[in-house]
């Protein structure tokens, strides 16, 4: 049976720790002095170059990574050569979109792994059946409000950073000289 690649929050911490075999949980005291890593490290040029390779769409927030979440994309780029080609394509693929996204994307993405890893298969598989039985125009309404919705929450981002686009800004100050004169 193929395994599947799983973005680093994905893996289980055991996976991530040296010797990490044992299932016994993270928070017992024989794991403790391997947690104890520096939140550096390992830095980029310390990886192997096979690793880096692999690991290059991830390269610009490396050394940003904390320690655990590097070790869970250094499990991954191990398992890289081992992996088909699909399963590489998958797993480059899924790297790219998790490097692109924002903190908060991937806060959101964590999530919702975690909600949908709660639900039992059968449970699943009646979500997926409820999608698969919508018509091609609600899949594309339902998509179309997701965007919307994305979009508005970006603006409102925005605006709590003050942030606004110049022409938003020239239409507002069009918009007060006329208010003001009138």
């Amino acid at each position: 049976m193929n395994q599947v690649a799983m973005v680093p929050s994905a893996v289980p911490a055991y996976m991530a720790v040296e010797g990490g075999s044992e299932h016994a949980s993270l928070s017992s005291s024989t794991h403790a002095p391997q947690l104890r890593i520096s939140s550096s490290s390992p830095i980029w040029r310390e990886i192997t170059e096979a690793q880096r390779q692999v690991l290059m769409p991830l390269r610009d927030r490396w050394d940003s990574m904390g320690a655990l979440t590097k070790r869970r994309w250094l499990v991954l780029a191990d398992r890289y050569p081992k992996m088909d080609e699909s399963e590489r394509n998958k797993l480059v693929s899924r790297m790219n979109t998790w490097a692109s996204l924002s903190a908060q994307q991937r806060n959101q993405a964590r999530i919702n792994f975690e909600s949908t890893k709660r639900l039992s298969a059968k449970e699943l598989q009646e979500k997926w059946d409820e999608y698969q039985a919508l018509s091609e125009a609600e899949r594309k309404r339902l998509a179309e409000q997701a965007r919307k919705a994305k979009a508005a929450k970006k603006q409102a981002q925005a605006r709590r950073t003050g942030t606004q686009s110049r022409s938003s800004e020239k239409g507002e100050r069009a918009h007060a000289s006329r208010s003001s004169s009138g």
